[in-house]
């Protein structure tokens, strides 16, 4: 087994010992203030901003990926369509994953400074969030509060998050719930390296890790180099 840095095994999303939970939703303990103080910001505009999906570990993210990958859960394509990726070849296949759901690894996730989020408010609450596009965008239960949160948070005294995949660069889909607390999420950008990545993942058993392997800097460049902005390592 490969010796990590304790930054470093945050970074890979290895350990939780960084991790605060609330109703089984995790966050950094310094991220937890923050939060707060964006959950009352949004109260006050008249939303119930809550947590969908809040830290996940690298075996989580492996359950996810995993399920995907044996066509346990559903994989789409840029409409929100369900596809047979069955049907692909494994480069193609990974890089459909890849498009909505991180390696393992290379997951914001990881770190507990990131969170997918949704107005609590604005659906019932057997409604089945989906995360997908047109549930934020005009005429989806999340709109308004999606709308207000991008206003929001580019005001000059708000808590210092940001919505890391706003844009579409034809790596991973945007997604307009994502949010990132980056004073604290850019001390692991900072430690988190394609070779510690490439190490960790010929120790795993993830799917199709020799595929990633084999093909890892044409995917750190279409999937993870604009989304963990790392440091990077020679390999």
């Amino acid at each position: 087994m490969h010796n990590y840095s304790e930054q470093e095994s945050i970074a890979l999303g290895l350990v939780d010992d960084h991790i605060y939970w609330s109703n089984a939703i995790g966050l950094h303990n310094k991220v937890v203030e923050p939060w707060d103080d964006l959950t009352k910001a949004a109260r006050q505009a008249g939303f119930d901003l809550a947590i969908v999906s809040g830290f996940r570990g690298f075996e989580r993210q492996q359950s996810i990926w995993d399920a995907k990958m044996r066509g346990d859960r559903p994989v789409l394509d840029d409409q929100s369509r369900v596809i047979d990726i069955s049907l692909l070849p494994p480069l193609d296949k990974v890089k459909r994953v890849m498009r909505w759901s991180a390696l393992p690894g290379a997951s914001r996730h990881h770190w507990g400074t990131d969170m997918d989020v949704y107005d609590r408010a604005a659906v019932p609450k057997d409604y089945s969030i989906q995360l997908i596009t047109e549930e934020y965008t005009e005429g989806g239960p999340f709109a308004p509060m999606s709308a207000w949160l991008v206003d929001y948070l580019e005001q000059e005294h708000s808590p210092n998050f940001i919505l890391p995949y706003r844009d579409d660069n034809n790596g991973v889909m945007p997604e307009l719930w994502h949010l990132s607390y980056q004073p604290v999420a850019e001390q692991y950008q900072e430690v988190w390296t394609l070779e510690v990545l490439q190490n960790h993942l010929r120790q795993s058993d993830v799917l199709e890790s020799k595929t990633v392997l084999s093909s890892i800097n044409e995917l750190y460049e279409q999937f993870i180099k604009d989304s963990i902005n790392p440091i990077t390592a020679t390999v």
